[in-house]
């Protein structure tokens, strides 16, 4: 009886002895949780490697905080938490950043702008433009406006201004001809006609602008032969001269009778 009293009190102390050693470690490995906020990244993360907490980290923009700077932690300062448990801090990325507008800059200025939030310009193309000056920026991707990140990328489209082309010479040429080769030249024409003794009908008499540099779309006068100019018809003439009455100016003589008429006497006594 006697050995199974000792029996239970030994196991009663035992349990004891574990429940306090349970308790005196747990209290040992719980960690009271730094105030964070408002301190570097740096700062923060050298404080929790040192207390042995375990961490997260989540970036957001925030117009009041500095880049990397702390702004929040998912638990309580002075909260106790077990060695096990891991606290977010949520990191500042600075003031949200847009793409500016840099269509209408040169290249050099629209870097510059672009390199003082920290972004990369690439040129994609370079075109002829009748409206962009030469070596002005035509067009951007992303476009101005959109959300932006440091370290992100614009490509650009850079104008090389005017296209120039050189007048081909057409004169000579069929009508036809040669408003195929202004229009492959990227080149507008006008048509007059007129007649020549020359140039035979629908072929280039002469033409404005021959072997002049230009710019694209400008207007060419052609002027076009009609052939040679008629000739006014003639009336017909007849085989023999009609002759005209001319009325004569000398004075006329009344003619003599050659055969004056016979005198009849009639006898009355008959």
């Amino acid at each position: 009886m006697k050995k199974r009293i000792c029996l239970v009190l030994s196991i009663i102390l035992s349990l004891v002895l574990l429940s306090g050693l349970m308790t005196s470690c747990g209290s040992s490995a719980n960690i009271k949780m730094p105030d964070l906020v408002g301190k570097t990244r740096q700062q923060a993360e050298e404080t929790l490697k040192s207390s042995g907490v375990k961490y997260n980290i989540e970036k957001l923009h925030s117009e009041k905080a500095g880049e990397g700077t702390v702004i929040d932690q998912s638990i309580k300062p002075n909260t106790e938490i077990a060695s096990d448990e891991a606290v977010t801090l949520v990191i500042s990325l600075g003031k949200q950043l847009y793409f500016p507008n840099i269509v209408n800059k040169s290249k050099s200025d629209a870097e510059k702008t672009l390199k003082d939030l920290s972004i990369k310009l690439v040129v994609e193309n370079e075109v002829y433009s009748n409206t962009v000056g030469k070596g002005l920026v035509i067009s951007q991707k992303p476009k101005a406006g959109e959300k932006a990140e440091k370290g992100e990328t614009v490509t650009v489209t850079i104008s090389k201004g005017v296209e120039m082309v050189k007048v081909p010479n057409v004169k000579g040429l069929k009508l036809e001809n040669a408003k195929n080769k202004l229009k492959d030249a990227k080149l507008k024409y006008s048509i007059s006609k007129e007649y020549s003794s020359s140039v035979k009908k629908n072929k280039v008499i002469k033409q404005t602008k021959s072997g002049k540099t230009v710019k694209i779309n400008t207007t060419i006068h052609l002027t076009v032969s009609k052939g040679k100019k008629p000739v006014p018809a003639t009336q017909p003439s007849s085989s023999s001269p009609t002759r005209r009455y001319t009325p004569s100016t000398r004075a006329t003589t009344p003619q003599r009778n050659t055969n004056p008429a016979k005198k009849i006497v009639i006898d009355e006594d008959i």
